[in-house]
């Protein structure tokens, strides 16, 4: 008797709770959303981001949508709730399917930099258009942005200026700040200083600060005399761009004897569309092939500019698929290279690089350049095959560096990091014609390393990886 009397009192209590409902029922939903945003920002209170999340998951079980976007967000940065992207990517998606602009546009964010998601520019653009169609200066900005920068849509100046006055409009700084540059350099039309000059103040002024640079100490005369110049180097290069732009129908396929070696010429970066020349720079490059391993030393004079490693190889276009920790110290780094010849033995070489933060690709680049027979005459030291280094990989911090000279001369080693850091100077070595066997003493990390060798007509490059 006594059990079944303990059974009613508990159905019943449990009945009265169901009755009484969830104790946040009895709030209105617009003083939720008050008291969520003031215990998330710490108005008129603590941060308490706890309750701010408790809140919006209460809202987010009513399928409301800005409890939906916020609690996702919550969900992204791990803020009163443990970070699941899976969770925020859900929530985040119901929110745009009900047409929540802020939703739509960090979708966009994360498919543009790869945030918890596969990096996938298309889908971004989408989402970043779909927001810019419904009013949000956010979706102008991202939707302007990669169609400026031709990023998972077709590059297009005059769609992307359109999508950028609107934001602008709206009082978005990144917009004005594009626009500016836009009409400084002239990417597609006949620069318009007056307007960029109103562009980079507006900017400014809603809040993108830095841009103050641009408006003062005579930068934009500077970029004046920047268009002027280019305009006139336009005519002077403008056949090797049009055979640069037409090069695979002439191409023949790189071989090992063809790419490896020391090359000499100008490298070219172009604006986002391909059609302007904006910088113009002379380079050498020092190319060493190892089996399906490329290294290239970028130099610019005796200055090292970039060092590229690439292990995936698809065709003439070798890539690297993965930034090491030292490299994620850099502002950018070489990402993809492919190399392709003329009939007269041109090289013309596509460099791709990435801001080392997002991955976002940088201006196109091309260098267009010849062999440089002065250092590689068989009347100069040559290898008859490509330096070698024994053991590979190395375990230790001593390794043999074999040589096959055609001359007696001197050689200086040094070695690389894959970000172009000069780590260690290995000493100057005297090379006797024949084999040469060198024996290097370097403390070196685990990693992955470049072996330099300079010195009579020789500039010879070998990777290095250190177990």
């Amino acid at each position: 008797m006594k059990k079944i009397i303990l059974i009613i009192c508990m159905f019943c209590a449990f009945a009265a709770v169901r009755m009484q409902g969830h104790p946040l029922d009895s709030i209105s939903t617009k003083r939720l959303l008050r008291i969520a945003h003031n215990c998330k920002y710490g108005i008129n209170t603590s941060v308490d981001l706890e309750k701010a999340a408790y809140i919006y998951k209460y809202l987010a079980r009513k399928k409301h949508i800005v409890g939906m976007r916020e609690l996702g967000l919550m969900y992204i940065k791990g803020e009163g709730v443990k970070r699941s992207v899976m969770s925020a990517r859900r929530l985040l998606n119901e929110a745009a399917a009900c047409g929540d602009k802020r939703a739509m546009c960090e979708l966009g964010r994360m498919y543009q930099f790869g945030d918890g998601v596969g990096r996938n520019l298309t889908i971004a653009y989408a989402c970043y258009k779909e927001a810019a169609d419904r009013g949000s200066a956010q979706g102008c900005y991202g939707a302007g942005y990669l169609t400026y920068k031709g990023m998972g849509v077709r590059q297009d100046y005059a769609k992307a200026v359109e999508l950028l006055e609107k934001g602008s409009g709206k009082n978005h700084p990144g917009c004005s700040f594009l626009l500016g540059t836009y009409y400084a350099h002239g990417y597609d039309t006949v620069p318009d200083y007056k307007k960029a000059e109103k562009y980079f103040e507006r900017a400014v002024k809603n809040g993108h600060g830095w841009t103050v640079d641009l408006t003062k100490n005579n930068v934009l005369d500077s970029i004046k005399a920047q268009n002027a110049s280019g305009k006139t180097e336009w005519k002077r290069i403008s056949s090797s761009y049009r055979s640069a732009r037409r090069m695979k129908a002439m191409c023949k396929t790189a071989r090992r004897d063809s790419i490896a070696g020391t090359w000499s010429g100008k490298i070219y970066t172009y604006d986002w569309s391909g059609k302007q020349i904006l910088k113009e720079e002379d380079l050498s490059m020092y190319i060493s092939l190892d089996d399906s391993l490329l290294s290239v030393r970028w130099m610019s004079g005796d200055d090292v500019r970039a060092v590229f490693v690439s292990d995936r190889r698809v065709g003439n276009s070798w890539s690297r698929r993965r930034i090491t920790d030292e490299e994620k110290l850099l502002k950018w780094v070489i990402s993809n290279m492919s190399f392709e010849f003329s009939p007269d033995n041109t090289m013309y070489t596509r460099i791709s690089t990435a801001k080392t933060s997002t991955r976002e690709k940088r201006k196109p680049m091309v260098a267009i350049m010849k062999r440089d027979f002065a250092t590689t005459s068989i009347d100069n030291v040559l290898s008859v095959d490509a330096p070698k280094v024994t053991p590979m990989p190395i375990t230790d911090d001593r390794f043999t560096v074999n040589i096959t000279a055609r001359k007696q001369c001197m050689v200086k080693m040094s070695i690389y990091s894959v970000s172009g850091a000069r780590l260690a100077d290995c000493g100057s070595h005297h090379l006797s014609e024949g084999a040469n066997n060198i024996t290097v003493n370097v403390p070196l990390a685990k990693g992955q390393y470049i072996l330099s060798i300079d010195g009579e007509g020789m500039h010879e490059s070998v990777n290095i990886i250190h177990l």
